[in-house]
């Protein structure tokens, strides 16, 4: 390893990163060290959540917002909907070259001043931002990365290049969840585009960000379990791999849902009807928690749905969230065994028990700070609520970026790209996993179109060879730091290395660092002993 990455690295391995995952720690200096854009994609499993929440810890120095699709996305990443941080209407629909999101469109009233009103808070925020992530962006309509492009590159008064120079980091899987798209909607939006992902938007192709993916699957640990997955995500399984998954296949025992299973399935209705119908079967009197919303919190962006929580001594929930005091984690399965007004006791399937306290979910909005020069989030509203939901059975869609150890899959009628591998990447070994009914080939259905794009990765050595460039960018600073300290070592590592990338002879640090040095170097050979700091 070179100084200089081992330079850069010191913070990642001071907050205990995993220093074996090249493409994370890549993808992580990249968003915080350059300004190069990244898509950063990866199996179910990698730790793209991960990556997320140890980014936002580690910037201190990029003005950053992040953002995502839908509402409980944006809850999760602790960021704001699309929607909502560009004021965009969900109810419109813009196509390229919409006189709507023109500066000026002859002969039309409208413009993009007249659709998007933003108040100089907002273009604030808009003209200093640094850094933009996108979370979840497989389920980001097409069109609409178009229009954030068009927004931040006129308000931002930088037309000439993508996205008005900001930053991009786009986190997701093409081949799990895809975004909706009504047939109407697309018989407007086929014309203009090849297909109905972020990938094919004229932005994205401009912008032309590293492709990088995570590799190291944290969540499965049998190897053949982690293959049969990888196959099917790119639809490269066979017959014998159905037939290899459908051996767990079995009659359908409505009492393995109070065994520590969770039903898994496609239809919501029929994931409603199980929880109700199990939540019946228990005898006791239910209680119900209502949910608390303050100041401005959208229903609609409720982690939870429903809202109230109605529950039995005996019930089987999910927990929803993390929490290191108290030890459960997002996805962990467990039983009702006493509530209370203020607590609910949960033993998990392990045998824990867990004294679970209402939670709060924020909704912040974004604002710039003037004075710090600074863009800061401020929580506008809350939502409060016990982080646990009724989980005898939940829907595919609801369960991504979940884990569970013991489920029941319902997914012989999967009607949509990516369900069966979100379905059975949820699972942590092939062990765990029963399927309700044999999956048949054509239910495994995956994005031709995610698999042409997946196809265009960025070579690895490209992005080093990037990182290079920039490392030696940007550590001449900590040089001149160096040599102003009087840390000649230091110094002329850094300066050696960065000559090798950036001939830096005409520099005048550079050439004062090197005088100086001589002459230290030339008064030590004489015996002289030096005192104090000599510059």
């Amino acid at each position: 390893m070179s100084f200089l990455k081992e330079f850069f690295h010191q913070e990642f391995k001071a907050n205990g990163l995993d220093m074996e995952n090249g493409a994370f720690l890549q993808a992580l200096e990249l968003a915080l060290y350059t300004s190069k854009s990244i898509f950063l994609t990866g199996k179910a499993g990698t730790g793209k959540t991960t990556f997320l929440h140890t980014l936002r810890k580690l910037n201190v120095k990029k003005n950053m917002a992040v953002i995502a699709p839908t509402g409980v996305a944006a809850i999760n990443a602790k960021g704001r909907t699309i929607h909502s941080f560009f004021k965009i209407d969900p109810r419109q629909l813009f196509l390229p070259e919409d006189p709507r999101l023109q500066a000026q469109a002859k002969g039309k009233k409208e413009s993009i001043y007249t659709t998007f009103r933003y108040t100089k808070s907002k273009l604030d925020i808009f003209r200093n931002l640094d850094l933009l992530v996108i979370d979840e962006i497989s389920m980001v309509r097409v069109e609409l990365l178009d229009v954030v492009d068009r927004i931040l590159r006129i308000f931002r008064k930088k037309m000439h290049i993508p996205f008005g120079g900001v930053q991009l980091v786009l986190i997701g899987d093409p081949f799990q969840l895809p975004p909706i798209v009504r047939e109407q909607e697309w018989n407007l939006l086929s014309p203009y585009y090849k297909n109905r992902f972020f990938f094919s938007s004229r932005a994205f192709k401009e912008l032309n960000p590293f492709h990088i993916e995570l590799q190291k699957i944290y969540r499965q640990k049998d190897a053949a379990f982690k293959e049969l997955l990888n196959r099917i995500r790119e639809s490269k399984h066979s017959e014998s791999d159905l037939g290899f998954l459908n051996q767990t296949s079995a009659e359908y025992d409505f009492g393995l849902l109070d065994k520590g299973f969770i039903l898994l399935g496609t239809h919501n209705h029929t994931i409603a009807n199980i929880n109700q119908r199990k939540l019946e079967l228990l005898e006791g009197r239910p209680r119900t928690y209502k949910a608390r919303i303050e100041d401005d919190f959208p229903v609609s962006m409720a982690p939870l749905d429903p809202i109230d929580l109605t529950l039995k001594a005996g019930a089987q929930v999910i927990f929803m969230r993390n929490s290191v005091e108290e030890g459960y984690y997002n996805g962990m399965i467990g039983k009702v065994i006493q509530m209370e007004e203020n607590q609910i006791r949960v033993r998990s399937n392990e045998g824990d028990v867990y004294e679970v306290k209402r939670d709060i979910w924020e909704n912040i909005e974004y604002e710039y700070n003037e004075k710090e020069e600074q863009v800061e989030s401020k929580v506008i509203g809350k939502f409060i609520q016990f982080p646990l939901k009724l989980a005898w059975a939940i829907t595919v869609h609801k369960s991504q970026g979940l884990t569970f150890d013991k489920c029941i899959l319902d997914i012989g009628r999967s009607f949509e790209a990516g369900q069966v591998y979100v379905a059975l990447s949820r699972c942590t070994t092939l062990s765990g996993v029963i399927l309700k009914s044999p999956i048949q080939m054509h239910s495994v259905k995956v994005s031709n179109d995610s698999l042409e794009f997946s196809r265009q990765k960025t070579v690895l050595s490209e992005v080093e060879e990037e990182l290079r460039l920039q490392r030696a960018f940007s550590s001449l600073p900590h040089a001149f730091h160096a040599y102003r300290k009087g840390d000649l070592t230091l110094a002329q590592k850094i300066f050696e290395e960065v000559q090798q990338v950036h001939d830096i002879t005409g520099y005048a640090k550079w050439k004062q660092f090197l005088s100086m040095k001589n002459q230290l170097d030339k008064r030590a050979k004489q015996g002289k002993i030096i005192s104090g700091n000599p510059w």
